[in-house]
């Protein structure tokens, strides 16, 4: 199922971030809330990178993010 490779990739991603194996990675800043994503991170899909993309609608991701902002 979909949904279970991708809570294995948000796993994979917390545990290597834990070891501190993605403190030499390059990293961007999430939209709107500024805390860093990492651009790669070894075994984890890229899409689960940038959680914009992980909507099937970006302007329902954008709305729902500012809305939570608020």
């Amino acid at each position: 199922m979909a949904g279970e490779y991708r809570l294995d990739g948000h796993i994979l991603a917390l545990c290597l971030l834990l070891k501190g194996k993605l403190d030499n990675v390059s990293m961007s800043p999430a939209p709107v809330f500024g805390f860093l994503i990492p651009d790669v991170c070894p075994g984890v899909p890229k899409d689960i990178l940038k959680p914009q993309n992980t909507w099937n609608d970006g302007s329902a991701y954008k709305f729902s993010t500012v809305c939570g902002c608020r």
